[in-house]
């Protein structure tokens, strides 16, 4: 079900980003310039994939049964205000395989690999506030809700709220 990026699937990646584009928008941020020119978008990959070579971050491809691309997975890093590590989930579905489950098979799967091969033993996701299906499989998954952050980030020229989770990987 979930798969590594790796060189190879960058083309598949830049389908799936350029075909959910619009649905993406109405609910995340939206993508940074250039990014979805095929040149710009190869390179941001290609830093993606040196990155979790030096376990920064791991980008996994979420697969249905008949192996085709519906989603994605990251466990990313940034430092907090201590110089911490702190490890981030993030997601994002195929607006048409969204209510179907994969998703939360796909974090279950993430979190385990995560603990056992990446040992990793805490991380952070946030939703927007109105997106109670992703809060749903969050809590369904072992994540505790922490804070909800004012004004975190923009969507379509408006700022959003962020709720908060986090869990300890045991």
């Amino acid at each position: 079900m979930l798969e590594l990026l790796k060189k190879e699937n960058i083309i598949e990646i830049f389908t799936f980003e350029v075909e959910n584009k619009s649905y993406f928008e109405k609910n995340l941020p939206h993508r940074p310039r250039g990014y979805f020119e095929m040149e710009t978008f190869n390179e941001i990959m290609k830093e993606i994939i040196e990155e979790q070579g030096m376990g920064l971050c791991y980008m996994h491809i979420i697969r249905n049964e008949d192996n085709k691309m519906i989603g994605r997975i990251n466990l990313s890093t940034f430092k907090n205000e201590k110089n911490e590590l702190i490890w981030t989930l993030g997601y994002r579905m195929d607006q048409n395989a969204n209510g179907k489950g994969y998703c939360s098979k796909a974090i279950k799967e993430v979190l385990k690999i995560a603990k056992e091969k990446y040992k990793i033993d805490k991380i952070m996701a946030g939703t927007a506030p109105e997106n109670k299906a992703s809060q749903r499989v969050l809590e369904k998954n072992g994540f505790k809700y922490l804070e909800t952050i004012k004004d975190d980030f923009e969507i379509n020229g408006v700022m959003v709220d962020t709720k908060l989770y986090s869990i300890t990987l045991q």
